[in-house]
């Protein structure tokens, strides 16, 4: 991956998303109001727990998730429909609690 080529410039955006969103993570007390945790909505569809959640398909298709908190950051394709979030294929997408 070159450093001008669209793939680069998509990861460093991600990791700037990533940054910015240490203010919400860094706090203990928002992990007592978050705790950590993970579960899987259906096979290889993995959600993360805490302060933001983190919701990444790692199938090979498209998957559906029910959340109705604010959006905050995605990596691939991700589109907010009625009551969720619709993941393509390995897309990712973090969801703030507060």
């Amino acid at each position: 991956m070159g450093a001008d080529s669209a793939g680069h410039h998509a990861l460093r955006a991600w990791v700037s998303t990533l940054m910015a969103l240490r203010e919400r993570v860094e706090p203990r007390a928002a992990w007592d109001a978050h705790p950590a945790g993970a579960s899987e909505s259906s096979p290889q569809v993995l959600t993360l727990h805490g302060p933001v959640t983190v919701h990444a398909n790692l199938s090979d298709a498209e998957a559906v998730v029910s959340d109705r908190g604010a959006v905050v950051g995605t990596f691939g394709d991700v589109t907010v429909i009625d009551g969720g979030l619709s993941l393509a294929p390995d897309a990712v997408a973090l969801v703030a609690r507060d």
